[in-house]
C-alpha cells in the first residue's frame, strides 16, 4: 500500500509504502478528525476492517485492552 497526501497544487505526495503486517487508519478510530492521507494498493492486498462501533464494544467489555501491561 502506498500512503499519500494531497498537495496544495492538487497533486499527491507519497508519504510511505506499507508492507505485509503494517496497518493504517487507526488514528481516525480515536480522534474523529478528517483523514489526512489516502492509501492505495500497489498490488493485490487483503484488508481487514475494524469499525469504530466494534472497537467501542471491545473497550467496553475488555477495558484494560488499551493500557500498557
Amino acid at each position: 500500500m502506498e500512503v499519500s497526501r494531497k498537495t496544495p497544487d492538487g497533486g499527491t505526495r507519497p508519504m510511505a509504502v506499507l508492507n505485509p503486517g503494517d496497518y493504517f487508519g487507526e488514528m481516525s478510530l480515536l480522534d474523529e478528525l478528517p483523514r489526512s492521507a489516502s492509501a492505495a494498493a500497489m498490488e493485490p492486498v487483503v484488508v481487514h476492517l475494524l469499525y469504530k462501533t466494534e472497537l467501542e464494544k471491545l473497550i467496553k467489555h475488555v477495558p484494560h485492552i488499551g493500557r500498557p501491561s
